[in-house]
């Protein structure tokens, strides 16, 4: 689980192009059973409680509008650093112990474009998670002692696309459909059993109500799938070796697949803008 609350300044450098910055600030938990980040025992892995994370991070972007329908933008969300998750391990024999674990949050570049007409607006999103160059992501295998170093993640692509109709007054409604790659490759999916966060194909519907010329209310509903099953072998690493370096055991098979769904609500506020009196 993540919180992230920003708050976002944005300015008009002319009529057509604004930049925006905003500081983001992050609260975590992680529960993982059993835990591979700590070292097994004579009794395997163990149990663990959800450890809590803090952290923060900034987001920068850039706005252009045509002023005749067309408009794109580009933005960059830097790592979200956050603190190292404690756990606190209980193994199958009630022996108890600690470890801690640096899992950061990756950065995100995006890209997109817009098109508006009438009382439609269409948009089209890229963006690119940097896995590979994230802590607790950007590392895979086993350490000496037999546990996890990280998960092993590739970057994602993901694209979306959306529509919006503002045919009813004060209140557009908006559709919207993602697809994202699967950042797990076959060699690493048993690494990730605890972390199955995978979401191929997802689809939202959202509405907006403005309230007054100053403050809109927001809501939006979201139900994600994975496309079919993240798979690969069984992982032991009293079975690694330079020619089997995560130590796969033939024959065997690991996989998991799941669905999300979420809600959320907003309120936004539009400062009004001063004319210069001549």
């Amino acid at each position: 689980m993540l919180l992230q609350v920003g708050l976002t300044w944005a300015y008009e450098i002319t009529d057509k192009l604004s930049i925006g910055v905003e500081p983001t600030f992050n609260y975590g938990t992680l529960e993982l059973m059993p835990n591979p980040t700590a070292n097994p025992s004579a009794a395997g892995y163990p149990s663990t409680n959800k450890a809590s994370t803090t952290g923060f991070g900034a987001q920068f972007g850039l706005f252009f509008d045509s002023k005749k329908g067309f408009k794109a933008g580009v933005s960059y969300k830097t790592t979200q650093n956050l603190s190292d998750l404690e756990f606190e391990n209980t193994y199958l024999d009630n022996s108890t112990g600690t470890n801690i674990f640096d899992m950061d949050y990756p950065a995100i570049l995006s890209f997109g474009l817009g098109y508006s007409k009438s009382d439609f607006d269409i948009a089209l999103d890229y963006r690119m998670v940097d896995y590979k160059n994230t802590n607790g992501f950007s590392e895979t295998g086993w350490t000496p002692t037999a546990s996890v170093k990280g998960f092993g993640w590739d970057n994602v692509s993901i694209l979306s696309a959306g529509i919006q109709y503002k045919g009813i007054e004060k209140l557009p409604l908006r559709f919207g459909y993602t697809y994202s790659s699967n950042p797990i490759d076959y060699d690493v999916a048993f690494f990730n059993i605890p972390a199955t966060a995978i979401i191929a194909n997802a689809f939202q519907f959202g509405l907006s109500y403005n309230a007054s010329k100053n403050i809109s209310l927001d809501a939006v509903y979201h139900h994600g799938v994975s496309d079919g099953k993240t798979f690969g072998q069984i992982l032991n690493p009293m079975m690694a070796s330079p020619s089997n370096p995560y130590g796969a055991i033939p024959a065997s098979n690991v996989a998991y697949d799941m669905t999300t769904d979420l809600v959320m609500f907003g309120i936004s506020y539009k400062f009004n803008k001063k004319q210069a009196k001549l």
